[in-house]
């Protein structure tokens, strides 16, 4: 689940890296060089650097952060993410998207 606020649900005093990287040692899916390569992987999916992975939040502006909850939500390789939205959700989508795909 992606929230429309990523401040709150990215912890201040993690790294990116280990924010991204959590969910895959949580679930035992990756850890050292492997770890660090999926994170580096997913960084630049969502369009950050690998070097990224060392800053922290507060580093980063909203768009990023955004983009770094995504990564961490798709790290895990779900079949269905759900972004929460507390305004113009439909409305707000992009259009390659597709209404077909709203739930």
């Amino acid at each position: 689940m992606i929230f429309q606020d990523p401040a709150l649900s990215l912890n201040p005093r993690m790294t990116i890296g280990a924010a991204v990287g959590e969910p895959l040692q949580v679930r035992g899916i990756a850890k050292g060089r492997a770890l660090d390569t999926r994170v580096s992987q997913l960084l630049a999916s969502v369009g950050l650097r690998p070097e990224d992975a060392r800053r922290y939040p507060h580093q980063f502006s909203g768009g990023q952060r955004q983009r770094i909850v995504i990564a961490r939500a798709l790290s895990v390789e779900p079949s269905l993410v759900v972004c929460v939205s507390a305004s113009h959700a439909p409305a707000c989508m992009d259009a390659a998207f597709g209404a077909a795909q709203w739930i």
